[in-house]
């Protein structure tokens, strides 16, 4: 092949490179352009109307008020604290209550008390009768991802029908610039032996130190590391404590002092709805079980007495 021919393909390579940029551009302004117009309907239909649940998720949620319920009356009789956390305190803040496309709910406690709940919540299932449907699960897998933290799922039988997700927080002594650096790196270590079939409890002092964590109130509160990784987040403690209540569909549930200070940080631009949306699609999965109404209704009404009851 000549020079001149060379040249000649060269230029008619870099005038379809530049064709097909100027197409790539086109397109994905395009894709934003749609998105955005997505994003602002979200918004107005899940901000500024009322869209009414289906007779699933208001069982499905009313299942977890009731856990909710229950984990409170454990709680209180142990002289422990929790609060909403992660999306489900965005959804009180924001909604009212449940975010419209959430199906579980989230709760943090302070390290201390965290430890005494798994201490004492498989008695407290027990003799209230709900050991065989109220499984305490301290991680899991999806994917072949390890998730090390802790679960409280609902099953009838082979039905798992709710869950709630329960996180603890830890107070920090010090910190400086590369804590976050620090933290992933704890938590992925953390998660690695989890999965290779270490003890929780066993890795905590390591953990401790390294990230100088302590179990005396400090001014920082930071996410503990069993909580996914995404989630990090350091917070002044005069900010979360002492607890507040906040509205969670008919009930009032605790939360920090001032959700804000948690929210902004957790959520930048909390008070809208986000163009990208992690849904569990778990409602899907409970609308195949079968008789589902028929068994969240029983489930409902046995728990509302167990907490009526509930000593």
């Amino acid at each position: 092949m000549s020079f001149k021919h060379k040249v000649l393909n060269f230029i008619r390579r870099v005038n379809g490179t530049k064709q097909l940029e100027d197409r790539i551009n086109t397109l994905e302004k395009k894709n934003a352009e749609v998105l955005d117009s997505y994003n602002a309907l979200f918004n107005n239909l899940y901000l500024f109307n009322e869209i009414t649940p289906t007779r699933l998720v208001v069982q499905s949620r009313e299942l977890i008020l009731e856990m909710l319920d229950f984990i409170d009356n454990v709680c209180r009789k142990h002289d422990m604290q929790w609060w909403l956390y992660g999306g489900s305190l965005l959804g009180a803040y924001r909604h009212g209550g449940f975010i419209p496309w959430d199906d579980d709910c989230d709760i943090n406690m302070l390290r201390c008390d965290f430890e005494k709940f798994l201490d004492v919540i498989g008695d407290e299932l027990k003799s209230n009768g709900l050991e065989s449907n109220i499984k305490v699960k301290n991680s899991f897998h999806v994917n072949d991802v390890t998730l090390p933290f802790t679960k409280l799922d609902y099953w009838v039988g082979k039905d798992l029908i709710g869950f709630v997700d329960v996180f603890p927080t830890d107070y920090i002594k010090y910190f400086d610039e590369d804590i976050k650096e620090t933290y992933l790196s704890e938590h992925r270590k953390f998660r690695d032996e989890i999965k290779a079939g270490a003890k929780r409890r066993d890795l905590l002092d390591d953990i401790f130190e390294n990230l100088n964590l302590s179990i005396e109130p400090t001014e920082h509160v930071i996410t503990g590391v069993e909580d996914t990784d995404f989630s990090f987040g350091i917070y002044d403690a005069d900010e979360m404590f002492p607890l507040s209540t906040i509205k969670f569909e008919s009930r009032e549930y605790p939360c920090p002092k001032n959700p804000v200070h948690y929210l902004e940080k957790r959520y930048p631009d909390f008070l809208k709805v986000p163009q990208k949306i992690d849904i569990h699609d778990f409602h899907h999965r409970l609308l195949k079980t079968e008789n589902v109404h028929e068994i969240l209704d029983g489930e409902i009404n046995r728990l509302k007495e167990i907490n009526k009851n509930f000593k």
